[in-house]
């Protein structure tokens, strides 16, 4: 069944339905250097809070939001008013929100991409995080689970950065913003909207983005052709000076239509969908999971590629925070598939005929999953499966079960040590749920309550970080914040806008680059300039007729972040007290035992004060940062810049339960931007 959602694509009359290889010759021939701007200001058209996880609002993607989207398809018997569920739907909708715990980039630059279009009021920056806000964003963020939307974006990785450059300046020519980006690295994924193309020279196109992480900043994703590679700054306060600056290549950034997301077949409407795919949901401890089709096995832990499987990772990692649970999208062009889940693991596989949900627990060697037209093959006693088919569902937690779907039946064949029994759910029993106790005993009870909820059942090993740690605190990040606002302001200010690049004569600027990119999202001041920092040179040109001017830098960042644990810090600029907001430098108690007002205290329940923290630092000084820990606490270790070896602490002092282990990063005669990273060893 096919629904149109043109006619919902904003909150209140508008809510919207939904966060390999290529061809790596960029023909600078047929590259089109037109200048676009179709008007967007992230400052008004972009929301005034950034992303934000599931745990961030107390709502969920729910039965109002799959009506919404999939009309009397999600109900049971097609009862509209008061809607039910159909287990089916009720799986979806899990997987909606299991996906949600890290954040709604999709959503949100899906959502302002439709209210700019729309010329929507008020304003999208005007709009609070509040009930009706937050389900609109919820149901943009769904449609990245739409087969439709998944073949649109992946059509785009195929192309060439020449391909994508091109589309964009010609569909930004007609006012509109027609497609979102995504980008892509081995660690991480981010959504972005662009609506302005530049040249700063013949070689390299600066593409202007809304990025819901950084609101109101002018951000950018930069491609140089002649390198075939493009870059992005996720975390970076300052895009033109970020050593975590992402990277990547054809294959690495898509684009997204807007009509693939407003016109979709229903995935989960039982004899009336035409959903002949299959769309996962993968959340692991380990990348060491894999598909099997077909056409080849798929693991994120090799750099193998597989015809018909389109992976794309969906949590963003920095260059020097490697993601605690990698997560993953994947489009199959199959519905027949051996799933391998050897770690803690969680996955969704939904096909059309059945969405099936897979919770493994505990590191072990396993037999795979086998998913072969109506039937689902599970020999594990640590897994457990539901399978919903329309408004059937099963629950099974079983050492070897085969599962058959019909039309109105699931057919479940137990096998113990006393034998075979076979289990039918049919709709006088529509849910059930089995479990083998002591390879023997089968039990079988009611399941309608568990497969009635829309929100899943994480287990706490599987729980995704409510924000990237490589990112300031939210609401240092909010328009709602004076002191944000006046940065926002401050940034746009800085530099000089290019009006023409036609007259232009050759310059020098850099990129900075990582020998270990992630994920992207920039905070853009300059919507023609290539951002600069102090990696990789390339030749841009500066336009005669109204240069760009940015003044040469006289300071660096030193960027804090505390992966987990807490402890005492001091800085000093050489012998001199760091002179920080925080006071004198001094030691800080690491037990928590201060009151929270006092400065530098890091303890574990106000970790926040520490994370995240950048400091200004004047080149050429020489600063110095101390991590102290009692040796009652655990062990930590740190790193001393990106790419920089873990070290462990070289120093003690004290005597008793007064004896504290020391680490300290130096760095002499300071010229770049560093990064200070503490974890638990």
């Amino acid at each position: 069944m096919k629904r149109s959602f043109s006619a919902i694509i904003l909150f209140g009359l508008v809510t919207l339905t939904a966060c390999g290889s290529s061809s790596n010759s960029s023909n600078l021939d047929a590259l089109v250097r037109d200048k676009v701007n179709v008007g967007l200001a992230p400052l008004e058209n972009g929301f005034g809070f950034p992303n934000f996880g599931s745990a961030a609002i107390q709502e969920q993607f729910d039965t109002n939001d799959l009506v919404t989207m999939f009309g009397a398809g999600a109900c049971v018997d097609g009862v509209v008013d008061n809607c039910v569920p159909t287990a089916q739907s009720a799986a979806w909708a899990r997987m909606v929100n299991d996906a949600r715990q890290s954040g709604h980039c999709e959503g949100l630059v899906v959502q302002a991409s439709a209210r700019f279009n729309e010329k929507a009021e008020p304003k999208t920056a005007e709009l609070p995080l509040e009930t009706d806000v937050a389900h609109g964003v919820m149901r943009a963020f769904a449609t990245q689970f739409l087969p439709e939307v998944q073949d649109a974006a992946s059509e785009w990785s195929k192309k060439s950065l020449v391909d994508i450059v091109n589309e964009l300046t010609k569909s930004l020519k007609d006012g509109v913003t027609d497609y979102t980006m995504g980008l892509y690295t081995e660690d991480g994924g981010h959504a972005v909207l662009p609506f302005a193309v530049d040249f700063s020279s013949d070689t390299m196109a600066v593409i202007r983005v809304y990025d819901s992480n950084w609101p109101g900043m002018d951000r950018y994703v930069v491609i140089d052709f002649e390198k075939n590679e493009w870059f992005f700054s996720f975390s970076g306060r300052d895009p033109q000076q970020d050593e975590c600056v992402w990277k990547g290549g054809p294959g690495d950034i898509d684009l997204t239509p807007l009509s693939a997301r407003t016109t979709a077949n229903c995935p989960f409407c039982g004899s009336k969908t035409t959903v002949t795919k299959s769309m996962l949901l993968i959340r692991s401890t380990t990348k060491n999971w894999s598909i099997k089709t077909s056409q080849g096995t798929y693991s994120p832990s090799s750099d193998t590629e597989v015809a018909g499987v389109n992976a794309k990772s969906i949590r963003s990692a920095t260059c020097d925070t490697k993601t605690k649970l990698p997560e993953f999208i994947i489009g199959a062009d199959s519905t027949d598939m051996e799933l391998t889940l050897p770690d803690d693991s969680s996955a969704y596989v939904s096909s059309g005929q059945s969405v099936v949900e897979i919770k493994t627990t505990g590191k072990k060697k396993r037999q795979p999953i086998t998913i072969s037209g109506n039937t689902i093959t599970v020999n594990d006693p640590d897994t457990t499966t539901t399978i919903s088919n329309n408004n059937l569902a099963v629950v099974i937690t079983a050492p070897q079960a085969e599962v058959s779907l019909n039309s109105n039946q699931i057919s479940v064949v137990i096998t113990t040590d006393s034998g075979e029994e076979t289990v039918n759910i049919t709709p006088a029993k529509p849910r059930q749920e089995i479990v083998v106790e002591n390879n023997n005993n089968v039990v079988i009870t009611d399941a309608t309550q568990s497969t009635n909820l829309l929100a899943p059942v994480v287990p706490e090993v599987l729980k995704q970080d409510t924000q990237s740690v490589a990112l300031p605190p939210a609401e240092e990040r909010n328009l709602n914040n004076a002191q944000y606002v006046e940065e926002v302001k401050t940034a746009a200010s800085s530099t000089t806008t290019t009006t023409s690049v036609a007259a232009a004569k050759a310059s020098t600027t850099t990129i900075a680059t990582s020998s270990n990119p992630q994920s992207s999202a920039g905070n853009e001041t300059s919507p023609t300039d290539a951002p600069t920092s102090s990696s990789t040179t390339v030749s841009t040109p500066q336009a005669t007729s109204a240069p760009s001017t940015t003044s040469a830098p006289t300071t660096a960042t030193v960027r804090i972040v505390i992966q987990n644990g807490e402890g005492g810090i001091r800085f000093t600029l050489g012998n001199t007290p760091y002179p920080d907001s925080w006071g004198s430098p001094s030691w800080y108690d690491p037990n928590d035992n201060q009151n929270y007002s006092d400065p530098g205290q890091c303890g574990p329940h106000r970790q926040s004060l520490c994370n995240g923290k950048v400091y200004t630092v004047p080149l050429g000084q020489t600063f110095q940062f101390n991590w102290a820990l009692y040796n009652d606490n655990y062990l930590f270790e740190m790193q001393c810049g990106s790419g920089a070896a873990w070290v462990n602490p070289s120093m003690s002092y004290g005597s008793g339960s007064e004896i504290r282990s020391i680490e300290r990063c130096e760095f002499s005669n300071i010229s770049s931007n560093k990064t200070i990273t503490f974890r638990r060893r």
